[in-house]
This record gives structure tokens, sequence and C-alpha cells, in this order.
């Protein structure tokens, strides 16, 4: 790798840094850390990243306390902090400790947890901002600046100028037919998986009892 390409991959990464929500004392520690890293340093950790085994991201780093960060509520699965650059007083970022980007990847245990929490916190958090509201946004994919999953609780008040508007387009019925009956179909296709699967575990439950019973019957007969 070209000597120009590193440090424009260098300065990438402090920009990346700048734009995250991390206590200032963070950032200059990271800083520092990617300064001092050495050319080799900075092109292995690109060969790793595309190898989807890159350097632990942020909110990895602060869930295992390697980040300071203004805590809120914490658990065995799950973290609540504050935003240091929030939307809104009293903006709460929520997230798994364990790295997931997609919602759909966290364990149906852990997105409970996290669902339970903001409704624990959420009326807690009304009553110290005293807001009027609260907006719940997940970013998914495309508006995904990292790669782990965040849940943003957003205190809202009158006239904060935060704005979650889309263009409304008057849709094709045959389209809105079209796409409805696909994931209608998807959906029932993985609710008979789901209930075939639980069959067949079931199944193999009750013949694992039955071998057991017979042997402790045919134990039994054994003078």
């Amino acid at each position: 790798m070209e000597k120009e390409q590193i440090e424009d991959i260098r300065q990438n990464l402090f920009e990346q840094i700048e734009s995250q929500d991390l206590p200032e004392e963070s950032k200059i520690k990271l800083k520092e850390q990617i300064e001092n890293a050495s050319d080799e340093d900075i092109e292995e950790f690109v060969k790793q990243q595309g190898r989807g085994q890159g350097q632990q991201c942020i909110f990895c780093g602060i869930a295992e306390g390697k980040i300071e960060t203004f805590k809120i509520f914490e658990n065995a699965d799950i973290l609540a902090f504050l935003d240091i650059n929030p939307a809104s007083k009293g903006h709460i970022l929520l997230i798994p400790k364990k790295h997931f980007q997609f919602l759909f990847q966290v364990p149906d245990n852990i997105v409970s947890n996290i669902f339970l929490t903001a409704k624990r916190i959420m009326p807690i958090i009304i009553n110290v901002t005293k807001a009027e509201g609260i907006s719940i946004y997940i970013a998914q994919g495309i508006d995904q600046h990292l790669s782990h999953l965040v849940v943003n609780l957003i205190p809202r008040f009158k006239n904060d100028l935060l704005r979650f508007t889309w263009e409304r387009k008057k849709a094709n019925q045959e389209e809105l037919k079209e796409i409805a009956h696909e994931i209608r179909s998807r959906i029932g296709k993985e609710e008979e998986e789901e209930k075939n699967q639980k069959e067949h575990e079931e199944k193999q439950k009750k013949h694992e009892k039955d071998e057991i019973d017979y042997m402790k019957k045919f134990l039994r007969r054994i003078p």
C-alpha cells in the first residue's frame, strides 16, 4: 500500500472518531493511538476490516468499559448511556453489549431486554427532562453510521425543530397487493418451518424419554 493511501486512511479514521458520540478525552486517546500507529499497523487494520475481523467497534469498546461514557443503565446484555452530541437534551443510546448490526440478528431475549428497558426508562427521561414526548429511532443499513445496533431514545420538546419526515407518494394498488402477498407468504413459510422444527424437537425429546424409560424398566427386571 502506498504511503499516500495510508495517510488518507489515517485521516479518514480521524474524521470517523470526531463524528462519533464520545467523550472528548476518549476521542483524544483514540486519535493518539492512530497517530502513533505505524504504516504497517494501519495496513494490517485495513486488511482485518476487509476480512470482517477489524478493530473493535466503538460501541463494543463502550460496552466493555474501555471507553468512558455517561452510563444510565446496564445489565448482562445491554447498556444505556447519554449521547454526548445529542439531538435533544437527555438523548439516550441503548445498545446490546454483543456486536450485532441489524435488529433481526439479535436474539429474541436481548430484543425483549432492550425494549422492556426502553419502556421502563422512557417515563423517567420525560420526568427528568420535562420532555413532551420521546421519539424512538433505529437506523438500519443505509443510514447506519456504525455497524452496531443502537436504539435512540430522543426526548421531544415544543419547537425543537427535529423532523422525522419523508415525502409521501401515491402508491400503485397492484404493487401494494403484490408486496403484501409476498410478505405474507414469506411470513407464513417461516412460521411453518418454525412449527415443523418445534414438532421435530418435541418428537426427539419424547423419543429420548421413551428410551430412558425403557432402560429404567429393563434395569429393574435385572436380578
